[in-house]
Formats: C-alpha cells, sequence, structure tokens
C-alpha cells in the first residue's frame, strides 16, 4: 500500500457517503429548514411535540439533499482516509486500524458537527471547494501531461 493508494480510498469513501447522503437527505423527513436544525433534531421527539407542532413531511426538501451528501461524504472520507493511512503506516490492516479509524471519525464529526452553523457551512464550503478542484483536475490533468 502507498499514499496513492490512500487518495484513492479516501475518494471512494467520500463518493460512497455523498450518494448515500443525498439518499438519506431526500427521503429523511425533517420539520427544520436548515441543515443544522435537522442535525439538532432528535427522532423521538417527533413522536412527543403535541397535537399543534408541524409534522415533518413523508419527503425531504430538495434544498436539504446537498449538505447531508457533503455531511456523509466528508464522515465518510474522513473514515476511510484514518483506515487507509494507520493501515499503510503499520503496513497491517486489522482491528487496530479500525479504532483508529473510529477515533478520528469521532474527533473529525466532534471538531465540526458539534460547533457553531457557521461551522458546519465551513466544512460544506470546503468539501464542495475540493470536490470541485479534484473534478477540474482530472478534466485538465491531460492537457497538463502533454
Amino acid at each position: 500500500m502507498n499514499f496513492s493508494a490512500v487518495r484513492s480510498d479516501t475518494f471512494e469513501g467520500f463518493a460512497h457517503g455523498f450518494l448515500m447522503g443525498g439518499v438519506w437527505g431526500f427521503v429523511t423527513p425533517s420539520t427544520s429548514k436548515t441543515f443544522y436544525g435537522s442535525l439538532a433534531e432528535v427522532p423521538l421527539a417527533i413522536l412527543f411535540r403535541g397535537p399543534d407542532a408541524p409534522r415533518p413531511l413523508p419527503f425531504s426538501t430538495p434544498r436539504s439533499v446537498l449538505p447531508s451528501a457533503l455531511a456523509f461524504g466528508g464522515i465518510c472520507a474522513a473514515s476511510s482516509f484514518f483506515f487507509s493511512a494507520s493501515s499503510w503506516m503499520r503496513q497491517s490492516k486489522d482491528g487496530t486500524s479500525s479504532l483508529w479509524s473510529f477515533a478520528g471519525v469521532a474527533g473529525y464529526a466532534a471538531f465540526w458537527f458539534s460547533g457553531s452553523p457557521q461551522r458546519v457551512l465551513l466544512h460544506h464550503t470546503g468539501l464542495s471547494a475540493a470536490l470541485i478542484s479534484t473534478m477540474l483536475y482530472g478534466v485538465l490533468k491531460e492537457d497538463i501531461d502533454v
């Protein structure tokens, strides 16, 4: 395993998480109009709101698809990165690498998602910029190498 494999695993984890998060964002109902508000909702709280509280729609709004996709993509990319990097440094894929991955994802999620809405927005902006720059590099790489 080399660093190129770590990058590849990280991007593959992001792609899987991005797709899962997009589906999650579309089919998960929420009474909140913002992604940060929907993170704060506890699913059981919907049952105990009372008769006058607004009920969630069967599907979420299309506006929440991209933020959910970026959140899931970031978490899955962090998981893949920490697992691959610890496997590469230790030269073995075992349970210890999984524990390092779990610890890394816990720290990643605690830093980005337990703060303010501005921190979540900064996370999503950074991931969007990284995704767009990666796609541009892939498109322009052939022109650069010639």
